[in-house]
């Protein structure tokens, strides 16, 4: 089948009705390394499209070195992608988290001017210049005083520090 094929019968195939399990998709003889890489696209997350390929594989629309091929690029992604992914979930999850700490340490208040309204969390040493993502490093500042500090140098790091220690 050529690729205009495979596009043209995906647009007009009904979906399997029953699931598949990675037993059934292994039944499809292929070599011991090309089982490991099914294996593993199946365990990160593409067995949607690897029924729909088993399926098309059962019903004689794709030759097994067809469905091979394409489980052959699925298994060579760069699974660390996909790992960053993760990664940026947990770290979506955890800064609210360490938002509402950095909030509670500065009584919901600017450090620069005490106001409690669009607060923001800052980063007292920017992350370009070595600052780290700890509570330590973090500050609640206002919308207005965020923005002057983005504008100005690193004078406003004085500021907040000695603002915090008082």
């Amino acid at each position: 089948m050529t690729d205009e094929e495979i596009i043209r019968w995906f647009r007009h195939v009904e979906p399997p009705t029953s699931p598949h399990s990675l037993a059934e998709l292994q039944s499809i003889k292929f070599p011991e390394f090309i089982s490991k890489d099914m294996e593993r696209a199946y365990m990160t997350g593409v067995m949607e499209c690897a029924d729909m390929f088993l399926y098309m594989h059962r019903k004689g629309y794709a030759r097994s070195s067809e469905v091979h091929n394409i489980i052959s690029r699925w298994a060579s992604v760069d699974d660390r992608r996909w790992a960053r992914l993760d990664d940026l979930q947990e770290r979506i999850k955890s800064w609210w988290t360490i938002r509402r700490k950095v909030l509670a340490k500065c009584n919901s208040k600017c450090t620069l001017c005490g106001s409690d309204e669009d607060l923001e969390i800052h980063h007292i040493v920017s992350v370009k210049d070595g600052g780290t993502p700890d509570l330590e490093n973090l500050t609640a500042v206002c919308f207005k005083c965020h923005r002057e500090r983005k504008d100005e140098a690193a004078d406003k790091n004085t500021a907040i520090h000695s603002k915090r220690s008082n």
